[in-house]
């Protein structure tokens, strides 16, 4: 039997779900049948609902809902949710039940600092999959486990460039 669906995915698939509902003004009580025939259609019929999912079936509907929602610029509307943007990962810094999906410009900044850091593609990839143990960069927390370590980088290589 395929290993079931992670509580991580299940939220991580929850969270962009409902950013995907909310872009095209769908409600909650509308989006549940949706959200099943998205997940049917995606796995070939394996899985009607989400927690029918295998983990590698959820690993494929996370990317297709995370190439939807790539494209859409990442909206802080105010001084308090941008600082949840930024300390999203960290223990005791935001609520779990409230995941911040990564947009282009968090991909964006991601792809400045592989050009700051002199990375080639290969080498931000091998970076990304040792920073989240090898699941692809869907949130927030998961962005600042990435983006926090290479500013630190930036930062060290900067001290020793003046010494």
């Amino acid at each position: 039997m395929a290993k079931p669906i992670s509580a991580r995915q299940l939220v991580c698939l929850q969270a962009m779900w409902a950013a995907r509902m909310r872009a095209r003004g769908i409600t909650a009580n509308d989006s549940r049948e949706l959200r099943h025939e998205y997940i049917a259609a995606a796995t070939d019929g394996r899985a009607r609902e989400t927690k029918e999912l295998s983990c590698a079936d959820a690993q494929r509907v996370l990317g297709l809902l995370s190439r939807e929602l790539g494209g859409a610029k990442l909206q802080l509307a105010d001084a308090e949710t941008a600082r949840a943007a930024g300390t999203h990962g960290r223990a005791g810094h935001h609520d779990r039940r409230h995941q911040m999906i990564a947009g282009a410009e968090t991909f964006a900044l991601i792809e400045r600092l592989r050009c700051a850091l002199r990375w080639e593609k290969a080498s931000l990839d091998a970076f990304v999959g040792r920073q989240l143990g090898g699941r692809p960069l869907h949130t927030m927390a998961d962005a600042n486990a990435v983006i926090w370590p290479m500013k630190r980088m930036l930062r060290s290589r900067g001290a020793s460039a003046r010494a």
